[in-house]
């Protein structure tokens, strides 16, 4: 299948970039000085020179405390640029997978969110990415809305690296314990693309299974890597207070892709376990 990767070199389109090629497909990726997905004509002379049979957009604006200070950043990279690219393919037969977010959510739940329940995004990451759901939505046919959650992988920032860093520098540690998520593996959503070719088009939610708090996955990263947890203590989001809020809870219920995939997702702690293996 010939692919064109938007994000091909970042923490998520990179192991998807690397594992479409690793199957077979030709998947086709920009750095950003070679592609501005701002510049509509740029991006529409490269989708009819490629002709792809799918788009896959893993691009985006990805910093949530930046965002609530860049606002014309976080709308330029999260709506406009996706506006751009909608208007582009809405003329073409080419279907679209967008990657969004658990924190669409506001977190009131105490189980795990499917995917008809109410977006009500509690900060300005998650407005931009409900806002390019409902482009997506309102302008095109072909689609795979994909929600996922706390990625970590090799190539790029995550949080395992960053406690990883610390402890080796033996920084004391203050992570939030009341707020709750799935841990997801980049690779593990890399593996599920070509499930997703072969599924109904709509939005699907997938996450690694399990669900944890910052504070005990940082003691996870911790235990894993070899590492002493002593540095590590726990603090209460409002000690935070300088960072934008976060849904307390967004745990992201995955069995309907799990039955359309025909592909069981593993626990989060299983995956963690992978990655340290590279990372330490």
């Amino acid at each position: 299948m010939k692919i064109l990767l938007f994000g091909g070199f970042g923490l998520l389109g990179n192991d998807i970039y690397s594992f479409l090629t690793e199957c077979g497909h030709s998947v086709f990726r920009f750095q950003k000085n070679e592609l501005n997905l701002l510049d509509i004509s740029l991006v529409r002379e490269m989708i009819n020179e490629i002709n792809p049979e799918i788009i896959i957009n893993s691009a985006g604006y990805t910093n949530v405390n930046g965002a609530e200070l860049n606002y014309k950043d976080a709308i330029d990279g999260n709506v406009k640029s996706l506006h751009l690219l909608v208007e582009v393919i809405s003329k073409l037969d080419i279907p679209l997978i967008y990657f969004s977010t658990d924190y669409i959510f506001d977190g009131v739940k105490n189980i795990p969110y499917v995917e008809n329940d109410f977006p009500n995004p509690l900060n300005f990451y998650g407005w931009t990415k409900f806002m390019a759901e409902q482009v997506i939505q309102a302008n095109l046919e072909q689609f795979y809305i994909i929600r996922t959650a706390w990625l970590f992988g090799n190539n790029g920032n995550c949080f395992p690296k960053t406690i990883i860093t610390m402890l080796k520098n033996k920084q004391k540690i203050r992570v939030v314990s009341d707020q709750i998520g799935s841990p997801t593996y980049t690779m593990d959503i890399a593996r599920m693309i070509p499930n997703i070719f072969k599924m109904p088009f709509g939005i699907y939610h997938l996450s690694n299974k399990g669900e944890v708090s910052w504070y005990h996955y940082s003691k996870l990263i911790a235990k894993y890597g070899g590492f002493s947890t002593d540095l590590i203590e726990p603090i209460k989001s409002e000690e935070n207070a300088s960072v934008p809020k976060r849904p307390s809870y967004s745990v992201l219920d995955s069995s309907k892709i799990v039955k359309c995939a025909s592909s069981e997702i593993r626990g989060f702690e299983e995956a963690l376990k992978e990655f340290m293996l590279i990372l330490v």
